[in-house]
Protein backbone atom coordinates (compact mmCIF):
# COMPACT_ATOMS: atom_id res chain seq x y z
CA UNK A 1 0.00 0.00 0.00
CA UNK A 2 1.35 3.57 -1.03
CA UNK A 3 0.38 7.19 0.15
CA UNK A 4 -0.40 9.13 -2.57
CA UNK A 5 -2.19 11.99 -1.34
CA UNK A 6 -2.44 13.32 2.55
CA UNK A 7 -3.47 16.71 4.41
CA UNK A 8 -3.80 17.45 7.91
CA UNK A 9 -7.37 17.74 9.96
CA UNK A 10 -7.58 18.63 13.42
CA UNK A 11 -4.31 17.10 14.23
CA UNK A 12 -4.73 13.89 12.29
CA UNK A 13 -3.42 12.87 8.81
CA UNK A 14 -5.98 12.19 6.01
CA UNK A 15 -4.82 10.04 3.63
CA UNK A 16 -5.42 7.99 0.02
CA UNK A 17 -3.24 5.20 -0.81
CA UNK A 18 -3.64 2.43 -3.18
CA UNK A 19 -5.39 -0.26 -3.08
CA UNK A 20 -5.85 -4.60 -4.30
CA UNK A 21 -8.51 -3.47 -6.49
CA UNK A 22 -7.98 -4.20 -10.22
CA UNK A 23 -7.68 -0.96 -12.67
CA UNK A 24 -9.66 -0.67 -14.97
CA UNK A 25 -10.12 1.25 -18.22
CA UNK A 26 -13.18 3.28 -19.23
CA UNK A 27 -13.76 2.77 -22.54
CA UNK A 28 -14.53 5.58 -25.18
CA UNK A 29 -12.32 4.82 -27.82
CA UNK A 30 -15.00 3.87 -30.34
CA UNK A 31 -13.29 0.91 -30.97
CA UNK A 32 -14.19 -2.78 -32.71
CA UNK A 33 -16.84 -3.36 -35.83
CA UNK A 34 -19.73 -3.35 -33.65
CA UNK A 35 -20.92 -0.20 -32.05
CA UNK A 36 -23.93 -0.75 -29.49
CA UNK A 37 -27.52 0.87 -29.96
CA UNK A 38 -26.56 2.66 -27.17
CA UNK A 39 -23.40 4.37 -27.56
CA UNK A 40 -23.04 7.78 -27.87
CA UNK A 41 -20.96 10.74 -29.40
CA UNK A 42 -20.38 13.20 -27.20
CA UNK A 43 -18.42 16.32 -27.53
CA UNK A 44 -17.74 18.29 -24.35
CA UNK A 45 -16.77 22.04 -25.40
CA UNK A 46 -14.26 24.14 -23.57
CA UNK A 47 -15.06 24.85 -19.72
CA UNK A 48 -15.65 28.71 -18.76
CA UNK A 49 -15.06 29.26 -15.44
CA UNK A 50 -16.14 32.57 -13.23
CA UNK A 51 -12.89 32.30 -11.32
CA UNK A 52 -9.92 30.25 -11.21
CA UNK A 53 -8.49 31.29 -7.70
CA UNK A 54 -10.81 31.04 -5.27
CA UNK A 55 -10.40 30.89 -0.77
CA UNK A 56 -11.58 27.79 0.79
CA UNK A 57 -15.26 28.00 1.00
CA UNK A 58 -15.24 30.36 -1.86
CA UNK A 59 -17.51 29.42 -5.10
CA UNK A 60 -16.98 29.45 -8.66
CA UNK A 61 -19.48 28.87 -11.74
CA UNK A 62 -18.56 26.39 -14.51
CA UNK A 63 -20.05 25.67 -17.68
CA UNK A 64 -19.78 24.57 -20.92
CA UNK A 65 -21.67 23.79 -24.00
CA UNK A 66 -22.38 19.85 -24.34
CA UNK A 67 -23.50 18.02 -27.62
CA UNK A 68 -23.65 14.56 -28.86
CA UNK A 69 -26.13 11.97 -29.49
CA UNK A 70 -27.70 9.34 -26.50
CA UNK A 71 -26.81 11.27 -23.74
CA UNK A 72 -28.26 9.66 -21.04
CA UNK A 73 -26.66 11.57 -18.07
CA UNK A 74 -24.56 14.61 -17.31
CA UNK A 75 -22.99 15.10 -13.98
CA UNK A 76 -21.02 17.57 -11.68
CA UNK A 77 -17.61 16.44 -11.20
CA UNK A 78 -14.87 17.66 -8.86
CA UNK A 79 -11.54 15.86 -8.16
CA UNK A 80 -8.69 16.55 -6.17
CA UNK A 81 -5.78 17.19 -8.40
CA UNK A 82 -2.60 15.34 -8.03
CA UNK A 83 -0.42 17.15 -10.82
CA UNK A 84 3.14 15.60 -9.53
CA UNK A 85 1.64 11.82 -10.20
CA UNK A 86 -0.64 13.07 -12.75
CA UNK A 87 -3.73 11.76 -10.80
CA UNK A 88 -7.33 12.71 -10.17
CA UNK A 89 -9.03 11.63 -6.33
CA UNK A 90 -12.22 11.83 -5.42
CA UNK A 91 -15.17 12.66 -5.91
CA UNK A 92 -14.83 15.95 -3.84
CA UNK A 93 -18.08 16.54 -5.22
CA UNK A 94 -20.43 14.55 -7.71
CA UNK A 95 -24.29 15.73 -8.58
CA UNK A 96 -26.87 14.54 -11.56
CA UNK A 97 -27.25 17.87 -13.87
CA UNK A 98 -31.58 18.22 -13.96
CA UNK A 99 -32.29 18.24 -17.84
CA UNK A 100 -34.72 20.39 -19.52
CA UNK A 101 -37.14 17.73 -20.05
CA UNK A 102 -37.91 14.41 -18.17
CA UNK A 103 -39.89 11.21 -18.51
CA UNK A 104 -41.17 9.02 -16.09
CA UNK A 105 -41.49 5.43 -15.89
CA UNK A 106 -42.96 2.60 -12.91
CA UNK A 107 -41.89 5.61 -10.54
CA UNK A 108 -38.57 6.29 -11.68
CA UNK A 109 -37.36 9.88 -13.44
CA UNK A 110 -35.09 10.23 -15.98
CA UNK A 111 -33.69 13.02 -17.74
CA UNK A 112 -33.93 13.60 -21.33
CA UNK A 113 -30.93 15.49 -22.89
CA UNK A 114 -30.85 16.92 -26.48
CA UNK A 115 -28.34 17.04 -28.67
CA UNK A 116 -27.29 20.49 -27.92
CA UNK A 117 -27.15 21.12 -24.53
CA UNK A 118 -25.45 24.17 -21.88
CA UNK A 119 -24.74 22.79 -19.11
CA UNK A 120 -23.53 24.69 -15.58
CA UNK A 121 -23.04 24.50 -11.94
CA UNK A 122 -21.60 25.99 -9.21
CA UNK A 123 -18.65 24.28 -6.76
CA UNK A 124 -18.95 25.74 -3.00
CA UNK A 125 -14.89 25.05 -2.20
CA UNK A 126 -15.82 22.37 0.59
CA UNK A 127 -14.83 18.27 1.07
CA UNK A 128 -16.69 15.84 2.87
CA UNK A 129 -15.39 13.91 5.55
CA UNK A 130 -16.39 10.66 7.09
CA UNK A 131 -16.18 10.50 10.80
CA UNK A 132 -16.97 8.06 13.32
CA UNK A 133 -16.37 10.32 16.62
CA UNK A 134 -12.66 9.57 17.01
CA UNK A 135 -11.02 9.49 13.89
CA UNK A 136 -12.11 10.68 10.03
CA UNK A 137 -11.83 10.08 6.16
CA UNK A 138 -12.56 11.08 2.75
CA UNK A 139 -16.32 10.23 1.66
CA UNK A 140 -16.17 10.50 -1.85
CA UNK A 141 -19.72 9.97 -2.11
CA UNK A 142 -22.14 9.75 -5.47
CA UNK A 143 -25.65 10.19 -6.19
CA UNK A 144 -27.50 7.23 -6.11
CA UNK A 145 -29.91 7.69 -8.79
CA UNK A 146 -31.33 10.84 -10.93
CA UNK A 147 -33.40 12.90 -8.72
CA UNK A 148 -33.19 11.36 -5.83
CA UNK A 149 -31.13 12.85 -2.45
CA UNK A 150 -29.26 9.49 -1.18
CA UNK A 151 -26.11 9.47 -1.58
CA UNK A 152 -23.80 6.18 -1.71
CA UNK A 153 -20.33 5.57 -0.77
CA UNK A 154 -18.66 2.44 -1.31
CA UNK A 155 -15.86 0.71 0.87
CA UNK A 156 -14.13 -2.45 2.71
CA UNK A 157 -16.16 -3.69 5.17
CA UNK A 158 -14.36 -5.81 8.27
CA UNK A 159 -16.68 -7.76 11.25
CA UNK A 160 -13.74 -8.65 13.33
CA UNK A 161 -15.62 -11.58 14.84
CA UNK A 162 -16.08 -13.37 11.72
CA UNK A 163 -12.25 -12.51 10.56
CA UNK A 164 -13.76 -11.65 6.96
CA UNK A 165 -13.80 -8.53 4.66
CA UNK A 166 -17.00 -7.75 2.29
CA UNK A 167 -17.00 -5.44 -0.23
CA UNK A 168 -19.95 -2.43 0.95
CA UNK A 169 -22.22 0.01 -0.11
CA UNK A 170 -23.32 2.46 2.97
CA UNK A 171 -26.15 5.25 1.86
CA UNK A 172 -26.21 8.63 3.21
CA UNK A 173 -28.89 10.91 3.75
CA UNK A 174 -28.37 14.60 1.78
CA UNK A 175 -27.70 15.97 5.77
CA UNK A 176 -24.99 13.00 6.82
CA UNK A 177 -27.20 10.64 8.59
CA UNK A 178 -25.85 6.76 7.49
CA UNK A 179 -29.78 5.36 5.94
CA UNK A 180 -28.16 1.55 5.15
CA UNK A 181 -25.18 -0.61 5.00
CA UNK A 182 -25.09 -3.58 2.47
CA UNK A 183 -22.27 -5.71 2.30
CA UNK A 184 -21.35 -8.76 0.09
CA UNK A 185 -18.84 -11.01 0.06
CA UNK A 186 -15.36 -9.36 -1.01
CA UNK A 187 -13.89 -10.43 -4.39
CA UNK A 188 -17.32 -12.53 -5.38
CA UNK A 189 -19.11 -11.31 -8.89
CA UNK A 190 -22.08 -12.34 -8.27
CA UNK A 191 -24.26 -12.24 -5.07
CA UNK A 192 -26.79 -10.31 -4.32
CA UNK A 193 -25.68 -7.86 -1.34
CA UNK A 194 -27.44 -7.83 1.75
CA UNK A 195 -28.11 -5.13 4.90
CA UNK A 196 -26.76 -5.64 7.99
CA UNK A 197 -26.74 -3.47 11.33
CA UNK A 198 -23.35 -2.32 11.78
CA UNK A 199 -22.48 -2.82 14.98
CA UNK A 200 -19.63 -1.97 17.95
CA UNK A 201 -16.22 -2.81 16.51
CA UNK A 202 -16.91 -3.09 12.56
CA UNK A 203 -14.49 -1.64 10.69
CA UNK A 204 -15.24 0.60 7.45
CA UNK A 205 -12.62 1.74 4.76
CA UNK A 206 -13.99 4.37 2.27
CA UNK A 207 -13.25 3.79 -1.75
CA UNK A 208 -11.67 6.39 -3.33
CA UNK A 209 -11.83 6.50 -7.22
CA UNK A 210 -9.25 7.41 -9.01
CA UNK A 211 -8.56 8.95 -12.83
CA UNK A 212 -5.58 8.97 -14.94
CA UNK A 213 -6.36 11.69 -18.11
CA UNK A 214 -5.70 10.16 -21.25
CA UNK A 215 -2.12 10.81 -23.37
CA UNK A 216 -3.99 12.10 -26.16
CA UNK A 217 -7.86 13.31 -26.74
CA UNK A 218 -10.33 10.66 -27.44
CA UNK A 219 -8.66 8.08 -25.36
CA UNK A 220 -9.70 6.20 -22.36
CA UNK A 221 -9.45 7.29 -18.84
CA UNK A 222 -7.55 4.79 -16.45
CA UNK A 223 -9.85 4.08 -13.54
CA UNK A 224 -8.58 2.34 -10.18
CA UNK A 225 -9.62 1.97 -6.74
CA UNK A 226 -8.03 3.77 -3.43
CA UNK A 227 -8.66 3.93 -0.16
CA UNK A 228 -8.73 6.44 2.34
CA UNK A 229 -8.33 6.10 6.20
CA UNK A 230 -10.38 2.71 8.39
CA UNK A 231 -13.08 3.91 10.76
CA UNK A 232 -14.53 1.82 13.16
CA UNK A 233 -18.10 1.75 14.23
CA UNK A 234 -18.97 2.76 17.78
CA UNK A 235 -22.02 3.07 20.41
CA UNK A 236 -22.80 6.27 17.48
CA UNK A 237 -22.67 5.48 13.92
CA UNK A 238 -20.71 7.17 11.07
CA UNK A 239 -22.05 10.43 9.97
CA UNK A 240 -20.91 12.32 6.94
CA UNK A 241 -20.12 16.51 7.40
CA UNK A 242 -18.69 19.40 4.99
CA UNK A 243 -15.38 21.22 6.02
CA UNK A 244 -13.90 24.20 3.99
CA UNK A 245 -11.50 23.06 0.78
CA UNK A 246 -7.72 22.03 1.87
CA UNK A 247 -5.75 23.72 -0.39
CA UNK A 248 -4.34 22.66 -3.33
CA UNK A 249 -5.60 22.16 -7.25
CA UNK A 250 -8.95 21.19 -8.04
CA UNK A 251 -10.47 19.73 -11.29
CA UNK A 252 -13.71 21.05 -11.58
CA UNK A 253 -16.13 19.85 -15.10
CA UNK A 254 -18.26 17.60 -16.35
CA UNK A 255 -18.92 13.62 -16.43
CA UNK A 256 -21.45 12.90 -19.36
CA UNK A 257 -22.61 8.96 -19.93
CA UNK A 258 -23.97 7.64 -23.09
CA UNK A 259 -26.80 5.04 -23.13
CA UNK A 260 -24.24 1.70 -23.36
CA UNK A 261 -22.87 3.51 -19.88
CA UNK A 262 -19.69 4.86 -21.28
CA UNK A 263 -17.83 7.91 -19.66
CA UNK A 264 -16.64 11.33 -21.43
CA UNK A 265 -14.91 13.92 -19.23
CA UNK A 266 -13.00 17.59 -19.21
CA UNK A 267 -11.81 18.98 -16.46
CA UNK A 268 -10.25 22.28 -16.00
CA UNK A 269 -8.31 23.61 -12.44
CA UNK A 270 -8.90 25.85 -10.11
CA UNK A 271 -6.74 26.81 -7.05
CA UNK A 272 -8.06 26.88 -3.67
CA UNK A 273 -5.73 29.23 -1.57
CA UNK A 274 -6.80 30.95 1.90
Amino acid sequence: MTILYSCTYKGQSIEISTSEKPAGIASMTGEGRLRPPGRGDIQIGELELSARKIKPGGRVKVSALIQGTNIAHILAEVMIEDSRRNHLYGPVWSEFLCAPEEEENQGVVYPLWGGENKAAFTFKAGVRLLSDGKASAFAFLRPEQYAGGDLGLSGAYIKPEEGRQYEASLTFSAKGKLLKTSIKQSGRAFGAPRAIPPQAGDQFTPFVHLLTPPEKDGSAWREETGTSNQLTFGKGSLKWTCVPAFEGSYAVGFAVKDLDGQTWRRFATVSVRD
